[in-house]
Parts: C-alpha cells; structure tokens; sequence
C-alpha cells in the first residue's frame, strides 16, 4: 500500500523476516524505508513522523499503544500516515493509534517460512479489520478439514498453503531444487474463508512452527506442456572450479592450441 517515493516506517529488527519481506516490496514500489537508530520517546517519535510524513508505518503493538495515548502537540500533523500494518493478534495499541490518529489498521499475515500470505491491497484500508485478509497473488491457501478434503466458506479448519508458492522457504523444495508442486503445508493455523473470500484467523501457532505436510483433496492446477529437454551432454569443468594447479595447465593447453591454430 505504499506508491513510489513514498516512506514507510518500520521498527522491525534487521535481518528478521518482516525486515527483509519490507526491503524486497520497497524494492519493488520504489518506496523508502526509513530506519531509525535512536531511542526516542512518544513526543520526539511525534514529531519525527510529522517531518518523514510516512504513508505507513509498522511498529510494535506497545510502540502504536504509547504513541495512541500520548499527547499530540498542535503543530504535529500525521494525516499522511494511511496504513498502520500489525502482524500479531494483538492490536490493542494498534487500535488506539488508529483511532488517534485516523490511520487504517491494516493486518498482515505472515510467515518466515513463506513471506506474506495475506494481507489487504491498496484501496481497501477502510474495509480492513485485525482478524481478516486477502491471500496474497501467487500463494494458494486452502481451509481443510481433518480428512483433508477443503471447507466450505465459514467452517474453521486447518490453514494449508499449496508448496510451489513462489516465495517458500527453498529448504522446502523437493530433490534437485523442484517444488513439490502436488503438496501441501500446514503451518499450525486455524482459520476460515469469509463469503467475501477473505481468510479469517482464528489462531496463529506461537513460537517454532513446523510445517506438517497435509494431502489435500483440491483439483490440481492444469499444468502447461513442457519443452522435451535436450541430451545432456557433460562439459568439461571450467578452469575457475580447479585447483591452481589443473588451472595453470589448462591455461597452458589452450594457448598452444591456439599457437596451433595460428
């Protein structure tokens, strides 16, 4: 939800999931990520995000819930803050942020195995609400049951994700690199589909998530007709993968060939 030469402030630890799922999407938008390596209070922060004018911001539920109950100096105008994005169940202080401040409460539904599974595009921050979210383009989710066989919209069940989802973890992947593309994960969610065809959270595993492979009974995607590959042939290995030995020698070959050639 954040256009080109815009900003975003984020409090995320660097090198953690969130901020690195930030960095590619800034990437991608052309946006700015503002990083902040200070400890400020309420008032200071204030007035920072009045200066950066933010078009989202992603901070702590207890860092949203200081800056909600503080008192906002008149000069202070944080108009420009549209989006205040939450990745946990708690929204508390989230929830009087937005109210202080007049900003959406925007979900995130995230994984470090997966990046962002669902979240609310651009344009729908007023339809927003802490506990639904559109999956994300690319990532089929499912609801499933016990048996493995997919709920109807308002039935909780099981959250699985589909296993060639472009932005799994490749540790994943099957032998040689090859997604297991007729799999499926369970990630220790529990949810539902809405009649709108969002993906309602009911509950979110705390801690180390395993995933569980699950054998879910959806009609697989039909796959395009791939090109007959060509007769491998094996290459000589080159110089660069030698020792300094192989690689003197073989610099040494190919000059006298090409001597021969001459």
């Amino acid at each position: 939800g954040v256009d080109g030469d815009e900003r975003i402030w984020a409090t995320a630890d660097d090198g953690s999931g969130p901020s690195i799922w930030l960095l590619l999407a800034a990437w991608r938008r052309a946006a700015s990520i503002v990083v902040v390596d200070l400890e400020l209070d309420s008032e200071a922060k204030l007035e920072l995000l009045d200066r950066l004018r933010p078009a989202a911001v992603w901070f702590s539920d207890d860092e949203y819930g200081m800056l909600g109950s503080s008192v906002v100096p008149p000069w202070v105008d944080l108009r420009s803050i549209r989006r205040a994005l939450v990745d946990t169940e708690e929204t508390e202080g989230a929830s009087s942020f937005v109210a202080a401040f007049g900003a959406a409460l925007v979900p995130v539904f995230a994984l470090d195995e997966l990046g962002v599974v669902a979240g609310w595009p651009a344009g729908h921050e007023g339809q927003a609400d802490a506990t639904t979210a559109h999956p994300t383009p690319g990532v089929q989710v499912a609801v499933v049951g016990g048996d493995g066989t997919e709920l109807p919209p308002g039935e909780v069940g099981d959250v699985a994700v589909r296993s060639d989802a472009p932005t799994l973890f490749s540790g994943y992947a099957g032998r040689e690199g090859r997604s297991r593309s007729a799999g499926w994960f369970r990630f220790g969610w529990r949810g539902a589909w809405t009649a709108e065809g969002t993906l309602r959270i009911e509950s979110r595993s705390t801690g180390e998530v395993e995933p569980v492979g699950a054998s879910v009974d959806l009609p697989a995607p039909e796959l395009a007709d791939e090109p007959v590959p060509e007769e491998h042939v094996a290459a000589e290995p080159e110089p660069a993968a030698l020792g300094w030995r192989a690689r003197r020698g073989a610099e040494r070959a190919r000059r006298e060939e090409e001597r021969a050639a001459e």
